[in-house]
């Protein structure tokens, strides 16, 4: 496993450990639960900003997802 892995990992198992630890200590509830979605939704906002603006996605219809096996017949060795 790389370090990177390693990282995003214990990060993971971290957030949720705290995320666990405060609904436990405010006693839960749908406020703390509306609150902390609110809270995640601005902290990621500028982070789906820049990865829409990096990846130059365009917002829109988009044709249905085909495959080139769907197109093939059987056997699949016959499918170039």
């Amino acid at each position: 496993m790389t370090g990177a892995a390693i990282v995003l990992v214990l990060s993971a198992a971290f957030i949720h450990a705290s995320w666990n630890y405060l609904l436990k200590k405010s006693g839960g509830g749908i406020g703390f639960v509306w609150a902390f979605a609110v809270i995640s939704s601005l902290l990621y906002a500028p982070l789906a900003v820049g990865v829409v603006i990096v990846q130059h996605f365009q917002f829109g219809p988009r044709p249905w997802p085909t495959s080139s096996r769907a197109r093939c017949s059987t056997p699949p060795t016959t499918c170039s």
